[in-house]
């Protein structure tokens, strides 16, 4: 058996390195800043469930849509994206592409580009069968969860309830090393965060800013990253929300306003596996 080693050392040296190193930096560019951060006093934040639904036994008539960005450059009001995602799916999923629904972003797509659009889909997968959930009818998603990729804001607790533990349990649980979802639980100016994920902002350390929603997309355009738990044999459908700006470059420079999925450790097609040309 090999005897464990610590990468505290090896880490701490590689960030004295880049230290000693920052200007001689092969871009040519500034180091990122640190804002007076020091190394290691961050607490990794745990990874949030996203949490699975039962598939309804009779698919709603109507539901609400995602909320519209009220500018090119803007997101979709957070409070908005938290009350769509917690609707019961809909439409009901298809086994090829719904070009049936309209996108919810029409008029703030048309008065960007200044031109009329003619039917432009909700789903952004293309048409087809090629592009079809494979043995749809024999796989049928018995469970399902759904998440809006936007940008960067404050955790308003939606996802509390789906996950497993839900802060009662063992280390999850009050007093146990976990329950505080950020920080010491000694210090009583973090008991805010005891049993829930409200009010986390998307920070790399809480010494840094909080990210602007241009800067940085997440799901749900939150912190902690996402966690998913499936079980073998039971089919999850996964719906997708783009609800990232209208405007290409709203994006400080970096990144494209289309998303695609990829998940490591599922057994899925490569049509349902983030395909870069989908």
């Amino acid at each position: 058996m090999a005897r464990p080693v610590s990468l505290l050392p090896v880490a701490s040296a590689l960030l004295a390195g880049l230290s000693a190193a920052q200007d001689s930096i092969p871009s040519g560019g500034r180091p990122s800043p640190r804002f007076g951060a020091q190394p290691f006093t961050q607490r990794i934040l745990l990874l949030e469930e996203f949490g699975t639904e039962q598939v309804p036994a009779q698919w709603p008539a109507a539901g609400g849509s995602m909320p519209p960005p009220q500018g090119g450059a803007d997101c979709p009001d957070g409070d908005g994206i938290d009350t769509y995602l917690g609707q019961t799916l809909y439409p009901e999923p298809t086994r090829d592409c719904n070009e049936a629904s309209e996108n919810p972003f029409k008029l703030q797509i048309e008065q960007m580009l200044g031109r009329k659009l003619e039917t432009p889909p909700a789903e952004g997968r293309p048409p087809g069968p090629m592009w079809g959930h494979q043995r749809y009818d024999e796989f049928r998603p018995v469970e399902f969860f759904q998440s809006a990729q936007t940008g960067a804001r404050t955790n308003n607790g939606m996802r509390d309830r789906y996950q497993r533990h839900g802060y009662a349990l063992g280390e999850f649980g009050p007093g146990g090393l976990y329950h505080n979802t950020v920080g010491d639980q000694a210090d009583p100016a973090l008991t805010r965060f005891n049993g829930t994920t409200r009010g986390i902002e998307v920070k790399f350390h809480p010494d840094f800013p909080a990210q602007d929603q241009r800067a940085l997309w997440t799901f749900d355009g939150t912190f902690p990253g996402k966690l998913l738990q499936g079980r073998h044999g039971r089919p999850i459908l996964f719906r997708h929300h783009n609800a990232l700006p209208i405007d290409p470059a709203a994006n400080f420079g970096f990144g494209m306003h289309t998303v695609t999925t990829h998940e490591h450790n599922g057994h899925n097609p490569a049509e349902s596996d983030g395909f870069a040309h989908a």
